[in-house]
């Protein structure tokens, strides 16, 4: 434990206890960085002669962790870019569930858009209240952030599973920046049909990165529109052979 407080700057005078806003940066992880700048410094253009080897490393590494398949997941900035490029892919209009209070990264991306929106309430009751929201509005899209911001919350992963099992047409997403690195999680087990995150809170990633997993059939449920050339598995490739989780 002493080592491992050794790699944290901060730990050194303070008692930490604001990880769920700010990860704390640590020692490896800045040296990593310089090095990584310093090779594109000395490199130039050479230095992404090996990048895509080099990402497909860490997807690899993300499917593991969190039990995603590697050819369905996405490297993204941060958890606002993916999840606004997702829902410029779904049709609409669509009903979409949102809790009370959310997230505004959430909220804001969906409020801004063309959906018919819906809440249920967020407190100690929140599953028994999606429930009902369910029942009553037929949601065709329920986005949450996994633990809510405001109070800590955590939606109860058996109860999201039961949901999924009577509403399975209903596309499920979920932002688990608050989430994802405090326990083990399996994305292929669970109700979820698109999870995205920052890296920069409990996975100690810092700013700049994020990753975003999505289940083989939400494929046929979204469009995506945001595409870049070095998306492209090669110069020769098309907008068209680009792959799904590219764009």
């Amino acid at each position: 434990m002493r080592d491992l407080r050794k790699e944290f700057p901060v730990a050194k005078h303070h008692l930490y206890f604001d990880t769920a806003s700010t990860g704390l940066l640590y020692d490896s992880l800045m040296e990593w960085r310089n090095v990584h700048d310093l090779d594109y410094l000395m490199g130039g253009s050479t230095f992404r002669n090996t990048h895509k080897k080099f990402l497909d490393t860490v997807r690899k590494q993300v499917a593991t962790t969190f039990g995603g398949k590697k050819e369905n997941i996405a490297l993204i900035p941060n958890f606002s870019y993916g999840f606004n490029a997702i829902l410029e892919g779904i049709e609409k209009p669509k009903k979409v569930l949102l809790l009370e209070n959310e997230y505004p990264s959430i909220s804001w991306a969906i409020q801004s858009r063309d959906f018919e929106i819906f809440y249920a309430p967020l407190d100690a009751h929140v599953e028994q209240n999606i429930a009902l929201a369910f029942e009553i509005n037929r949601p065709e899209v329920f986005v949450f952030s996994m633990v809510q911001f405001i109070n800590g919350i955590k939606i109860d992963l058996d109860f999201l599973k039961e949901l999924k099992g009577k509403y399975p047409d209903t596309l499920f997403i979920a932002d688990g920046t608050q989430y994802v690195g405090i326990e083990v999680f399996n994305f292929e087990d669970s109700a979820l049909d698109i999870l995205g995150a920052s890296g920069y809170k409990w996975l100690l990633g810092g700013f700049g990165n994020g990753f975003l997993m999505v289940k083989d059939d939400v494929k046929n449920k979204i469009s995506p529109k945001t595409i870049g050339y070095n998306s492209a598995e090669t110069m020769a490739s098309s907008a068209e052979e680009t792959l799904f989780i590219k764009h």
